[in-house]
């Protein structure tokens, strides 16, 4: 479908409910010399879920796949070269449901790859400039991430297993890297990282855990391993 708009190079929007395609919206803007194609799929099985996703630009991907009932996911990109892939399915036969995902990138070479395998979670993801990377891989119920990335080739990895936890992340600057491993349920961690070439790797496996760390500066780093419960730690580092 080729319409003439003047907001966005290429837009979907798809809305799912009970199982049934409501709108679907394409519109492809600018003379086909001028644009090239961006690609969205969309797969749902269950009832109930909701997808909106938008993208603006050229050579973008976005797949979302929702399996259970009443998921919700909310992807934009705008720019060149992004990436965005979300999964919300259960593990094994357990339910899989009311999970919500919003992932957000505006610039370029920019890839977030989201897995959620539980109920009741909340996922939101922001990613700006050039060559940030995200991946998450979620299991249990009711825990809440936050990850924000602004710079260029900042790189951050997290896995949570377990229910109630909250994990909120920021690296800005360029070449920043982060690691987070969580096992365990109650557990709480707020992390940022401001400069270039910083380092964080944060391994938790207990319950109702709390760190906070930053780092402000360039080329810090840290290694933190929690095996235990009810630890409080706080960790700060600024300079060259």
């Amino acid at each position: 479908m080729h319409n003439t708009l003047s907001s966005y190079k290429k837009c979907s929007r798809i809305f799912h409910r009970d199982s049934i395609l409501v709108l679907v919206l394409l519109a492809q803007i600018l003379s086909a010399a001028q644009a090239a194609d961006d690609t969205a799929r969309i797969e749902q099985t269950g009832r109930g879920h909701s997808a909106l996703l938008m993208q603006s630009g050229q050579n973008n991907l976005a797949e979302i796949e929702q399996i259970g009932s009443q998921h919700d996911v909310d992807i934009a990109q705008v720019g060149n070269n992004l990436t965005a892939k979300v999964r919300q399915a259960p593990v094994h036969d357990s339910a899989s449901q009311h999970s919500e995902i919003r992932l957000s990138q505006r610039g370029e070479d920019l890839n977030a790859d989201v897995a959620d395998y539980g109920q009741h979670n909340q996922i939101n993801i922001e990613q700006l400039q050039f060559g940030n990377e995200a991946i998450l891989a979620m299991q249990g119920n009711q825990n809440f991430v936050g990850i924000s990335q602004d710079g260029i080739d900042n790189t951050l990895q997290a896995y949570v297993n377990g229910n109630d936890n909250l994990i909120t992340a920021s690296q800005r600057g360029t070449g920043n890297d982060c690691d987070l491993d969580i096992v365990g349920n109650h557990n709480r961690v707020d992390l940022l990282q401001n400069g270039d070439q910083n380092g964080a790797d944060i391994r938790i496996d207990g319950n109702n855990n709390s760190v906070a760390a930053e780092q402000i500066g360039n080329a810090l780093n840290y290694s933190l391993e929690i095996n235990g419960n009810n630890r409080d730690i706080a960790i700060s580092q600024q300079g060259n």
